[in-house]
């Protein structure tokens, strides 16, 4: 059996010839799979190696860590080439080609050929996922999703989904979704949404949304791209019914979007309006958009909300934002009525009077 001095030695293995060589004696148990022991000469004791699998080709078992104090390694699983081969940690799964091939750590999933290489600390599966430096909690399925330092808590599904520099709580699902430098709590959903350096805490659905340095709610269902170009809101197409026209409405304190319905059954207090002689002061003007250098003929809010308040909608700083047309066509529909009143009174005046003008009568 050997030295003597060799204490403590399993019982399943006392008829076991043993095989020396350096510090160490390496020995399969045998009476269950992919359980083995190591006696140091060092330390004096068998290590108790846990339940490992190994399958394949160049396994390492010294770089895996052993705690000395009760000889036990950490479980954790390796299937294929190359898999697990360096530090792989306690629960860890690496099944494929150089799957969880460097620092493979606790309780990460590496499932497909270089799914989490090389620093993984989350949940890869598919060819290239999870690659380098996937981040604690993350998550990567499809080829190439979260391949390149996906960080912690993000997410990222579908073929180069997330695929480099993903940040914190990130995600991204479809095909290139949030593929480059998608910026943290930003979510991209769809084909080819996101793709590029997406905007902090923005958030992109459907397809060929492109990025911009704008955190906007974008919405595509359009083929052709959609591109925002401020702190917004962007939906495409917004359709009425098929045989009328409905607007759309924009609540600036419930922050709601609604189609701008005036039917009876939605009102109340119901009175006449009569005062509308402020629309006649209003003053139409021509002006251009910072925002592109587009041409424009309207109102500006402010003007107009000196010569009446309800003609104006305020932000949230209650300072004048927009136009209430609505309020303007109705004083504009009454100062109508009561023009044709007018003329009505001037008419009858006349004729009550045998009035007759020279030239264009009214």
């Amino acid at each position: 059996m050997g030295d003597a001095g060799v204490g403590r030695c399993p019982l399943v293995l006392l008829d076991i010839p043993l095989r020396t060589g350096g510090n160490e004696t390496l020995l399969p148990r045998g009476s269950r799979w992919g359980e083995f022991f190591v006696y140091s000469d060092v330390k004096k004791f068998w290590k108790i190696f846990g339940t490992r699998i190994l399958l394949g080709v160049s396994h390492s078992s010294t770089d895996q860590t052993i705690d000395d104090t009760i000889g036990l390694e950490k479980t954790c699983i390796s299937i294929g080439n190359l898999a697990g081969l360096q530090n792989q940690d306690t629960l860890a799964v690496a099944v494929g080609s150089a799957a969880g091939n460097i620092y493979q750590y606790t309780a990460a999933v590496a499932l497909g050929t270089n799914a989490g290489s090389a620093n993984q600390k989350g949940i890869a599966v598919g060819y290239n996922s999870g690659q380098n430096s996937q981040g604690a909690d993350s998550l990567a399925i499809g080829s190439y999703s979260g391949q390149n330092n996906q960080q912690t808590s993000a997410i990222a599904i579908g073929f180069h989904a997330g695929q480099n520099s993903q940040q914190l709580a990130a995600i991204a699902i479809g095909e290139n979704a949030g593929q480059i430098s998608q910026r943290a709590n930003a979510v991209a959903i769809g084909t080819n949404v996101g793709q590029t350096n997406q905007a902090t805490y923005s958030i992109m659905l459907g397809q060929n949304i492109q990025s911009s340095s704008y955190q906007c709610i974008a919405i595509n269902a359009d083929t052709n791209p959609l591109v925002p170009t401020n702190n917004g809101l962007f939906v495409r197409p917004i359709r009425g019914p098929r045989l009328g026209t409905n607007f759309l409405s924009w609540n600036t304190g419930t922050k709601e979007i609604f189609y701008n319905g005036s039917s009876h059954r939605y009102k109340y207090d119901i009175r006449d309006y009569v005062s509308s002689e402020s629309v006649c002061n209003l003053k139409p003007r021509e002006f251009k958009y910072k925002i592109n250098g587009e041409s424009d003929i309207g109102m500006i809010a402010e003007e107009v909300f000196q010569q009446n308040k309800g003609f104006a909608y305020l932000d949230e700083a209650k300072e004048p934002e927009g136009i209430q047309w609505n309020a303007i066509t109705v004083s504009l529909v009454q100062e109508m009525k009561r023009l044709k009143e007018r003329i009505h009174r001037i008419k009858e005046y006349r004729k009550s009077n045998n009035i007759i003008l020279v030239g264009k009568s009214i």
